[in-house]
C-alpha cells in the first residue's frame, strides 16, 4: 500500500477523472445491473451537484442489449455519491480491492 506524503492532498469526494467502485442501491435496479455496477470499476465522466445523480459513471465493459436503456449513451451510468463506495485516481489501485472481495482475502 502506499503511503500519504505531507504534500499530498486527500479528498472526501470523488472528481472528473477518479477511477470508482459502486454499489447500485435502489431496490427497483434489476440484477444484472447490480452485476455490471458492483464488479468494475467506473470513471467519472462528469459532476453536477444539482442533480439527483450527482455522477455520470462511464463502465468500459460491453453492456447487454436488454439492459442498455438502463445506461446513458450506452455505458454511462448516474450514481449518487452515498453510491460510490471506493475512488481512487489509477484503476489498478481499485482492481486490487475487487480482486480481493472476490476471492474473499
Amino acid at each position: 500500500m502506499k503511503y500519504l506524503k505531507r504534500f499530498e492532498t486527500v479528498h472526501t469526494k470523488p472528481k472528473v477523472g477518479d477511477y470508482v467502485i459502486c454499489e447500485e442501491d435502489e431496490e427497483s435496479t434489476l440484477s444484472d445491473i447490480k452485476l455490471i455496477i458492483n464488479n468494475n470499476v467506473g470513471k467519472v465522466v462528469s459532476y453536477d451537484s444539482n442533480n439527483k445523480y450527482q455522477y455520470d459513471v462511464l463502465y468500459d465493459v460491453d453492456i447487454p442489449e436488454k439492459i442498455e436503456s438502463q445506461f446513458i449513451y450506452g455505458n454511462q451510468r448516474q450514481m449518487k455519491t452515498h453510491e460510490i463506495i471506493y475512488w481512487a485516481d489509477n484503476k489498478e489501485e481499485l482492481e486490487v480491492i475487487l480482486n480481493a472481495n472476490k476471492y474473499n482475502l
